[in-house]
């Protein structure tokens, strides 16, 4: 799990590195780089993202964008649009928990 500027370094690695992570949660995240390099993912890695309606930091037209290219490059993507700012949540939280029970056997 990464969190805004952590979840913006793990966004980096999916880019640089498609087939590296077996999945990962981004909190907050924006595009990693102002102009995205060739990637794309062989595994369908899965990535959940949340983001807010209220986020000041990053628009709700830059996360659409960054989530249509992950998709449009293989990776498997779960988005919640939460009705916060850039804050953590505990739906936050809740919502992810459920996203790794469905992705991952534990």
């Amino acid at each position: 799990m990464t969190f805004s500027n952590g979840a913006n370094i793990a966004g980096s690695t999916l880019v640089l590195y498609p087939d590296f992570l077996y999945g990962s949660i981004l909190f907050r995240p924006m595009l990693p780089f102002k102009k995205m390099p060739a990637f794309q993912t062989t595994k369908k890695v899965p990535v959940f993202i949340s983001s807010g309606n209220l986020d000041g930091m990053v628009s709700t037209s830059e996360i659409k964008n960054y989530t249509n290219l992950l998709e449009e490059n293989q990776f498997n993507i779960e988005h919640h649009q939460l009705n916060t700012g850039h804050n953590l949540t505990d739906e936050d939280v809740v919502l992810a928990v459920k996203w790794v029970h469905n992705n991952f056997k534990l």
